[in-house]
């Protein structure tokens, strides 16, 4: 297959993986074995912990074990298979909500592709600039400090925008009939987001009015 016979998605994808792998780089580079974020990220890998352990919701490194009671279970959730791998190890952690900003990104670049392409459906040439200016965008997500310092701490943020980014793809797909395991893929995303940030309450909220 020549490359005139690519379409124009599927020579668009080059570009967006070096971003992501450039992104990567810088967050490995970030990584250390500290919290950073305390109590937050402490409390997010021993609720991990506790859950693979089956102990319940529970402060188990506190005198008593109380209950949990101000953070939403969400994000202990995401880190159980880190805590399975690697019990109360940082890296694996910040490992994990890493690789949840990579998902964020490629979320980003391909809704955005998809926003352009279906409002413009003429020749390649026409949408060049378009993709063009979907990269650039891009990078200046990514190059954002803030972006590059939540995907490194053991914090919620991260993974929040990239489940809300994951239900706006799905949302914004132009489909006539939806498929079961769609919707079912819509209906987990919509129940987790709440329990990873409290703030997703408010969201969902303005979903369902939308």
């Amino acid at each position: 297959m020549n490359q005139e016979n690519l379409s124009p998605q599927s020579r668009s994808w080059k570009m967006p993986i070096l971003l992501l792998i450039i992104f990567a780089v810088l967050g490995a580079a970030r990584l250390n074995p500290f919290y950073f974020y305390n109590p937050d990220s402490s409390d997010y890998v021993l609720m991990a912990r506790g859950f693979v352990e089956f102990q319940e919701y529970r402060q188990f490194d506190r005198p008593g074990e109380p209950y949990f009671t101000l953070r939403p279970p969400g994000m202990s959730v995401l880190l159980m298979p880190a805590a399975i791998i690697a019990p109360y190890d940082v890296i694996a952690a910040k490992v994990t909500v890493l690789m949840t900003a990579l998902v964020m990104i490629w979320l980003f670049y391909t809704l955005a592709w998809r926003l352009i392409s279906s409002a413009d459906s003429e020749s390649a040439e026409s949408l060049s600039p378009l993709r063009w200016s979907v990269l650039l965008v891009s990078l200046v997500l990514m190059t954002n400090p803030y972006v590059l310092v939540y995907a490194t701490i053991v914090m919620s943020e991260i993974p929040f925008m990239a489940c809300t980014l994951a239900v706006l793809y799905l949302f914004s797909a132009e489909e006539e009939k939806w498929s079961f395991g769609k919707l079912v893929c819509l209906t987990g995303l919509l129940v987790f987001i709440p329990f990873l940030r409290t703030i997703g309450v408010a969201m969902i909220m303005a979903v369902g009015l939308w």
